[in-house]
């Protein structure tokens, strides 16, 4: 039930779906084709049987009926095994020591990620996703910040009408100031970002942050994990969810709203959330 957008490293993702999917309507196309040429003989066959054709007839459409599945089967794999693949990505090595040195690093958009969770009906989880449009991270000391700008129309829970009415009803996406939202921490902490730039990972780092939605600010307490993967990437995740609740936000009204069209008899006012964010050399 979960949604998920670099000079080293980034995908259009509308352009790459956009293009595969144009290679795979034109080979369903062709095994359509086929499709309809069979259920053609297969009615002419039908016919000819009801009508009382003579057998030899029969005998004689049924070989052909044959050959042409052999060559579907021949065909239709051929069809498939020409789609192109997805591009495969990989990004390029990151001095890790040099990028601390410098201290400044921008979101990779397609590699982050937040997954939120609540309850509604009193035991039905309900999970989804958000991606990022933007993401700054500064190490240096004295001048340390973390902020991101989050895509809230990018909500997905797996569930397309869900989807619509949470965006529609929920965060009320057609008035443009609700599109997106925001998280910054200001201030890291400098023996931890000194700690950081020698040993290269954080295991725990507790923030004090500001969610801010809709020209409401709501203080957040997170607990994250501070590493580099192996190209390089400084990736902060959570160690353990936090929470958010929805009336410190102000939208308890837009949940009654959504209740009413969704038909549910409850959604918990509050919100897990966990993060997963890569970030690069800006």
């Amino acid at each position: 039930m979960y949604k998920l957008k670099s000079s080293n490293f980034k995908v259009d993702r509308a352009r790459v779906h956009s293009s595969q999917n144009g290679g795979i309507q034109s080979r369903h196309s062709q095994v359509s084709n086929l499709y309809r040429t069979l259920e053609g003989f297969f009615y002419a066959f039908r016919h000819q049987f009801l009508h009382g054709v003579r057998p030899r007839s029969v005998f004689r459409f049924m070989r052909v009926m044959i050959v042409v599945c052999l060559m579907m089967f021949a065909v239709i794999p051929a069809c498939q095994s020409g789609r192109e693949p997805l591009p495969v990505l990989v990004p390029q090595q990151i001095d890790v020591a040099q990028a601390l040195q410098r201290g400044i690093f921008k979101l990779v958009i397609d590699a982050s990620m937040i997954k939120v969770r609540t309850i509604k009906d009193s035991s039905i989880p309900v999970a989804a996703s958000f991606y990022f449009n933007s993401g700054a991270l500064n190490l240096n000391p004295g001048r340390s910040f973390f902020k991101t700008e989050i895509d809230i129309t990018s909500f997905y829970s797996g569930l397309s009408v869900r989807d619509d009415n949470v965006l529609k009803v929920f965060f009320k996406t057609d008035e443009t100031p609700n599109k997106a939202a925001f998280f910054s921490v200001a201030g890291l902490g400098k023996e931890k970002t000194a700690g950081l730039k020698t040993a290269k990972k954080l295991d725990e780092l507790s923030v004090d942050g500001v969610l801010t939605y809709n020209q409401k600010e709501v203080m957040v307490k997170a607990i994250l994990k501070i590493s580099f993967n192996k190209y390089g990437r400084l990736v902060v995740e959570t160690v353990k969810p936090f929470a958010v609740s929805i009336s410190d936000l102000g939208l308890t009204k837009n949940l009654n709203e959504l209740l009413v069209v969704c038909n549910h008899q409850s959604v918990d006012d509050v919100v897990q959330v966990e993060v997963h964010i890569e970030f690069e050399p800006g």
